[in-house]
C-alpha cells in the first residue's frame, strides 16, 4: 500500500510528495480489524483501528494486521497515546490512533478508496499548515 500511495504522489504531486507522508511519519502501523460472517445492521458492522507508532526510522513502514483481540496486541488501546510501548522487544511511542467502520470491504476498488481517503486527509492537513504559515 505505501508503494501505491507513493507512486500516486510522485506522478500527481512531485513537488510536495515529501510533505505528505502516508502514515504521519510512523515507522510501525498496527491495524486491528473485527469482522463477522453476517451483518444485520450498523451496530454490528465490521470495524478497523489504526495505531501509529514512532520508533526506529526505516526506509519502509512496517504494517502489521491482526484481528481485534489477538493475544499479541490484546492490551493495545488509546490509553497509550503519547506514551512509550514495548513491541517485540523494541520501544515505540504511540503518536496517533483512529478507528471506524471497515466500509472498504464494500468497495469495488478498496485499495484505491483507501489511498484516496489518506491522500485527501493529508492534502487538507498540508494546505491547513500552509495557510497557518502564511498568517504568521
Amino acid at each position: 500500500m505505501p508503494q501505491t500511495y507513493n507512486t500516486i504522489l510522485s506522478i500527481n504531486f512531485p513537488e510536495i510528495k515529501n510533505e505528505l507522508p502516508i502514515f504521519e511519519n510512523a515507522s510501525l502501523v498496527i491495524v486491528l480489524f473485527s469482522v463477522n460472517e453476517e451483518y444485520r445492521g450498523y451496530p454490528d458492522a465490521p470495524t478497523i483501528e489504526y495505531y501509529y507508532f514512532e520508533g526506529d526510522k526505516r526506509e519502509e513502514i512496517e504494517i502489521r494486521v491482526y484481528p481485534k483481540g489477538a493475544e499479541k496486541v490484546s492490551n493495545l488501546s488509546v490509553d497509550y497515546l503519547g506514551k512509550d510501548v514495548e513491541i517485540d522487544g523494541k520501544k515505540f511511542r504511540l503518536i496517533k490512533c483512529s478507528s471506524g467502520v471497515l466500509d472498504l470491504i464494500y468497495d469495488d476498488l478498496p485499495m484505491f478508496s483507501f489511498v484516496n481517503t489518506i491522500l485527501e486527509k493529508n492534502l487538507k492537513s498540508y494546505f491547513n499548515r500552509m495557510r497557518s504559515n502564511n498568517k504568521s
